[in-house]
């Protein structure tokens, strides 16, 4: 620290300050001889170096001063001294220059010279060496620069001190050591106060001005002998408490720190407690008793041992009849002992003195007693008129804590106890009743018509009809017997029986709890007890039995098992539907008929889950399908199962163990067609869902023939004598499609077509095999149509009733029917959940409950990928789910199939149809004759027209608006939602206008495509796209631009929007897919609407097949190869 020039005030008036260098020197250096050379004077004589104080002291730099004594002596200016490099700077205020050092400044030279604390500060070896011994117990003794770890301080009290710089630098000294381990672990124990040798004991005494009872925890040494030594040193028992575990010596020193302090004026039950527990004396501590009358406080004189016992206090009156009086006194028994109430001698309030001990009367109700007939000279005379009402009101009444001996009264006859009818076996019944926080339970034994409480003295006294008093003998072992139950179930109970009670309790919330008391009620009943009044306990509506689960599975009809499940609560019995319910809101709680809540048992409540999740409560009873066979046996114990509910089972398991095993079909005789291998299995395997009385899901792919499948299992049934119609639902689209193929593959199956505005009634039913309708028409007729039972209810295209929560499949679900069939080229479209919808319509009750199924397939297959639940799911559909794709069935396909897809035109399109049609006929009517120049072009002109108004209105190029709606469009996109995620499809119409149509519908389904038509400038771009990338799924293509010269394998399936008049041109848009390089069948699809010019082109285009094959090369040229009668077929 270096001190400015103007570290001394000046006044003008003032000299300036005495500066004075010693170059090259320094403190180290510097001498006393040196000192006095460099002096302008000698030392006065009052110069004191060792009274020289620092006002500013740090390394090598400092500000000194003294004090000066005596009135008028001249003060002692303040010197600096800097050390530097250069050497010694001094400056001194005291006056004009001199040629040496000042006096002042001499002074504070040789007190840095000769005083060690102040020559540190600038003597750099020295103090270095001062601090090494200091900075060894930090570690630091070999530190180079010693200044930067530690700071000198000086103050002139407390002289020289050393602290580190950092604050956290701690020495590791023993001193230090020790230091810190008494700061940071617990405080030794104290050792115990008193004499070496002491021991501890309890002083049983009396408050000195109260005179209250008074217990004291004291400590004092002992003789040779044994015999007590002052001083008698008093302790607090609570220190005792804290350390200790054992819960006897916790209330023991808690007691003695309760009576340390009393000041009860009369006796007390906290007393009492108190006094139990210090008598209990699990301490093993000695106990004496203080007489005040030889010291005042307790000491070695004064104190005189005593022994504390407790016995239960045992009062006994004695009746006795002395002529007209009855006589009533009283003993206290003592270790069978009997005393006289007049002679006892009472110590300490809560004492009685016998023996050379002090016995506990831990009972207030016996001391009331003692004290009442002490008043008395234990004497109580009753005059025979009155002593029947005296033992009724009041002896009575004592007989529940006390013994009453009637000398009187002899053992009763077997006639007198036969008529009092106390000869009845006893009946021990359990009490419950509310007191406060708590529940009471009170142990009661029914003689006949008397109730005893088991814990009380009460005798079964009677008298006979000639007056005679007699006394039946209580069933001691039987009441010990349900004491013994009752301690068993709770470890506070035998505790309390010790206390003079009759009941026992328990805090209300302790007592309540269910898993308890059902486990402690069944024992109790086990061992005779009548539990009463519980339900009486307030908020309470716990039934008090533990649920007996019985359960039993039989045979119902041929299409369900019947599950007998009981689930009894003592005399009550759980109604399934609420077991249902409680298992479904998962609660253990089921509510019962008499207002009570049963607990049902936590092993069961899984288990019941499974069971309703596996069917359906029908009755009070629970109904399994047949179709769930599988589960049967992993959710019930084969006991469980009757004989005959087992044996249908394993009748299942070994027919669908394997298909190869269902017996052999033939194909029908009136079916019109040749059925392929694989569509001979899918029969048999209908076949066989029939026998059983299953429900299934046919679903092969688009192509494969499940309608014709169905025919055949329908001509199949008609021929083993099977009747009554069977409901086919279609969407609006395929009525015509199953019209057709049943007219051209089963003609002799009756079909009658239920839909439009005149529906026929359910008495055409009786004559028809087939009925065919829409989802529309049976959401529209479901009240009528549920009365009917079907003989089959097939769904076609079933992904539109893929949602549980629809009106669709909620009106189908109501349909009766003995089958129930499924058709679908798409099981899963998106999710698990879509096949939970169409299997939990054909096999009702196979996958459970619809949360069941979500809980157990859906989110872990779904959401988490889960493998095993995956093959655990097909394991259990398989019976019941047949699907074969293209690929599987590849070598029995033809390499392509050709399909029509009819599409109804709605009433609007249809209006506009009939009034273009008509309009176009009335032109070829007047014009037919003669058509020369372009009025040949007319007509084509107007048949275009019709097949616009077939594809879409909007497509017609009038500025009238005809809105957006098309039946066309509708099934397409029904078709391409189904097909795209699986198949890569071309999509042809000549018409550009109707692929505009369809592309943003496509956009907003998130179907990816790609589009070639006549302005498509990159064509190769948008057929690499198709081929090769997966996300685009769909071609739209213009018949003109994509017919030819196009290789287009990546698809497998062919939408034609329009048909044209020439098949070659189809074809060829066809073979766009089907070519060399194709690997797969491919299933080309017409979409054609029934009654228009498309389906008169379809009968047309047969005939001209081969000459458009040879010969026609334009469109035009074929129209004109049509005669006038061809023309009228096409408009009429």
């Amino acid at each position: 620290m270096l001190f400015p020039d103007d570290a001394f005030s000046t006044t003008p008036d003032s000299p300036p300050p005495h500066r004075y260098q010693l170059p090259g020197l320094s403190v180290p250096t510097l001498t006393s001889t040196v000192v006095e050379l460099h002096a302008a004077a000698p030392l006065p004589a009052e110069a004191r170096p060792r009274a020289i104080q620092p006002e500013a002291l740090t390394l090598d730099a400092g500000t000194f001063g003294r004090t000066v004594e005596g009135l008028g002596a001249t003060p002692f200016p303040p010197v600096t001294v800097t050390q530097t490099t250069a050497g010694l700077a001094l400056s001194c205020a005291c006056g004009p220059p001199l040629p040496g050092l000042c006096a002042h400044q001499a002074e504070v030279l040789l007190a840095l010279l000769q005083r060690r604390e102040l020559r540190l500060f600038f003597d750099a070896p020295a103090r270095h060496a001062y601090l090494r011994p200091l900075a060894r117990d930090y570690g630091l003794d070999q530190a180079a620069d010693l200044d930067a770890h530690f700071e000198l301080r000086y103050d002139q009290r407390a002289g020289l001190t050393i602290t580190p710089r950092q604050a956290a630098l701690y020495p590791v000294t023993p001193a230090a050591k020790q230091e810190l381990l008494a700061q940071l672990l617990p405080a030794a124990r104290p050792t115990p106060t008193g004499a070496v040798g002491a021991a501890r004991l309890v002083v049983l005494g009396r408050h000195r001005y109260y005179g209250h009872l008074q217990l004291q925890l004291a400590e004092a040494a002992s003789t040779a002998t044994g015999k007590l030594k002052n001083p008698i040193a008093l302790l607090n028992p609570l220190d005792e408490v804290w350390g200790l575990a054992d819960p006897a010596l916790v209330k023991f020193y808690s007691g003695l720190a309760r009576l340390q302090q009393n000041y009860d004026d009369a006796r007390s039950l906290a007393t009492l407690e108190a006094l139990r527990a210090v008598v209990l004396n699990p301490a093993a501590l000695p106990v004496f008793a203080h007489d005040p009358d030889v010291a005042e406080k307790p000491s070695a004189a004064s104190l005189r041992p005593v022994e504390l016992r407790r016995v239960p206090p045992e009062v006994r009156l004695e009746v006795r009849q002395r002529e007209e009086f009855y006589e009533v006194s009283g003993q206290l028994l003592l270790h069978d002992q009997p005393f006289d109430l007049r002679e006892l001698s009472v110590a300490f309030e809560y004492f009685v003195a016998a023996h050379g001990a002090y016995y506990l009367l831990d009972d207030l109700h016996v001391w009331r007693v003692v004290e009442f007939f002490q008043r008395r000279n234990n004497t109580l005379l009753i005059h025979q008129s009155r002593f029947e009402e005296f033992r009724q009101d009041v002896l009575a009444g004592l007989e529940t804590r006390l013994h009453i001996s009637y000398h009187h009264a002899r053992p009763a006859t077997p006639a007198q106890a036969q008529t009092s009818g106390l000869a009845a076996p006893p009946e021990a019944l359990l009490y419950l009743t509310e007191r406060g926080a708590h529940v009471e339970l009170l142990p009661v034994m029914r003689y006949g018509p008397r109730e005893v409480p088991v814990r009380s003295r009460q005798q079964l006294y009677a008298t006979d009809e000639l007056g005679r008093a007699f006394v039946v003998q209580r069933d001691a072992a039987a009441e010990q017997r349900v004491l013994d139950a009752l301690i068993d179930q709770h470890p506070d109970f035998a505790a309390q029986l010790a206390q003079p009670s009759d009941a026992l309790h328990l805090p209300r919330p302790q007592f309540l709890q269910p898993e308890w008391f059902l486990a402690a009620f069944d024992e109790w009943r086990r061992a005779g007890l009548t539990i009463l009044g519980f339900n009486e306990l307030r908020q309470n509506r716990l039934n008090p039995y533990r649920a007996e689960v019985a359960v039993q599975v039989h045979c119902g009809e041929n299409n369900w098992f019947d599950t007998e499940l009981l689930v009894r609560f003592g005399p009550q019995q759980a109604k399934l539907r609420h077991l249902q319910k409680a298992v479904r809101q998962r609660s253990r709680y089921v509510p019962l008929d008499d207002g009570t809540q049963g607990l049902l048992p936590e092993e069961w409540v899984a288990r019941f889950a499974a069971y309703f999740a596996a069917g359906e409560v029908v009755n009070e009873r629970l109904r399994t399908p047949s179709v769930g066979f599988s589960n049967l046996l992993e959710l019930y114990d084969p006991a469980a199962l009757s004989a005959a509910a087992r044996a249908r089972v394993a009748r299942y398991q070994a027919a669908a163990a394997d298909f190869t095993g269902i017996a052999p079909v033939a194909a029908p005789a009136a079916l019109r067609a040749t059925l392929r291998e694989y569509q001979l299995l899918g029969l048999r395997w209908l076949s066989f869902l029939s026998t059983f009385g299953f429900g299934g899901i046919l679903a092969d792919d688009m192509g494969l023939g499940k309608t014709l499948q169905v025919l055949a299992l329908l001509l199949h049934r008609r021929e083993q004598g099977h009747r009554g119609a069977s409901l086919v639902v279609v969407p609006t689209s395929l009525l015509f499609n199953w019209q057709a193929e049943a007219a051209k593959f089963a003609p002799t199956l009756r079909v009658r077509t239920l839909h439009g505005s005149s529906r026929p009634g359910a008495a055409a039913f009786e004559e028809a095999d087939i009925v065919l309708t829409t989802y529309h028409t049976v959401l529209a007729d479901i009240r009528w149509l549920r009365e009917y039972r079907f003989d089959y209810v097939v769904l076609d295209e079933a992904q539109a009733v893929k949602n549980p929560d629809s009106q669709r499949y909620k009106a189908v679900s109501l349909l009766q029917s003995r089958h129930r069939l499924v058709l679908t080229g798409t099981p899963v479209e998106n999710r698990t959940t879509d096949l939970y919808a169409l299997l939990s319509f054909a096999c009702p009750g196979l996958l459970g409950s619809r949360q069941h199924f979500r809980d157990q397939y859906a989110l872990p297959i779904d959401k988490f990928k889960d493998l095993k639940r995956a093959r655990a799911l097909q394991q259990k559909i398989s019976p019941f789910v047949l699907r074969r794709t293209k690929s599987q069935v590849a070598a029995e396909l033809p390499a392509k199939t050709e399909m029509v897809l009819y599409c109804e035109l709605d009433a609007e399109q249809r209006r506009l149809y009939e009034a273009c049609r008509q309009d176009v006929r009335a032109r070829l009517m007047g014009q037919l004759e003669e058509l020369p120049g372009k009025q040949g072009l007319h007509l084509l002109r107007g048949l275009t027209r019709l097949r616009q108004l077939c594809n879409a209105p909007a497509l017609l190029p009038d500025e009238a608006d005809y809105g957006r709606s098309s039946a066309k469009l509708q099934v397409l996109l029904e078709e391409l939602e189904t097909r795209a995620p699986q198949h890569k499809i071309l999509v042809f119409s000549q018409f550009v206008g109707m692929l505009d149509l369809i592309r943003p519908e496509l956009e907003a389904r998130g179907i990816g495509y790609a589009v070639l038509t006549g302005q498509t400038r990159r064509r190769a771009e948008a057929v690499q796209a198709f081929q090769e990338d997966e996300q685009v799924r769909v071609f739209l293509v213009s018949l003109k631009a994509g017919g030819v010269g196009l290789n287009l394998t990546a698809a497998d399936y062919v939408y034609l929007v329009d048909p044209w008049w020439n098949p070659a041109v189809e074809n060829q848009a066809i073979d766009r897919s089907h070519r060399l390089g194709q690997t797969r069948p491919v299933v080309a699809v017409r979409l054609i609407c029934p009654d228009t010019v498309e389906e008169k082109i379809m009968t047309l285009q047969q005939g001209k097949r081969e000459l458009a094959y040879e010969l026609v090369k334009t469109d035009a040229a074929l129209l004109k190869t049509f005669s006038r009668e061809d023309l009228l077929t096409l408009l009429s």
